[in-house]
């Protein structure tokens, strides 16, 4: 059985779960602003999220490459990952917060 599981999660199933991870954490209109229309939230979101990304210094090329494999990110790479995902939340917040966003609680 657990054979069967670690081929499952190789290669295209890891991608896979991975898509699905990201898709889940994908926001929902997280914010308002009762001064804009509903739907400019998302481009407002997105705009803040990539200037977080470029303020968080972050590279897409950075990560693990094909030939190294998914399974070969080091514990201190998985702390930096953290952190850095951490810094671009906070900058998109903040960035939100100064265009005028408030956060919805649910």
């Amino acid at each position: 059985m657990v054979p069967l599981f670690r081929r499952a999660l190789s290669g295209t199933g890891c991608l896979l779960v991975l898509a699905l991870i990201v898709v889940a954490c994908a926001p929902t209109v997280p914010w308002k602003n009762p001064n804009l229309p509903k739907e400019q939230w998302s481009k407002d979101w997105w705009a803040c999220r990539t200037a977080a990304q470029q303020q968080a210094g972050y590279s897409p090329s950075a990560g693990p490459t094909p030939q190294s494999g998914l399974n070969s990110v080091s514990p201190i790479q998985e702390y930096e990952r953290t952190q850095m995902r951490k810094a671009i939340l906070g900058y998109t917040d903040l960035c939100m917060t100064e265009k005028g966003y408030v956060p919805v609680k649910e």
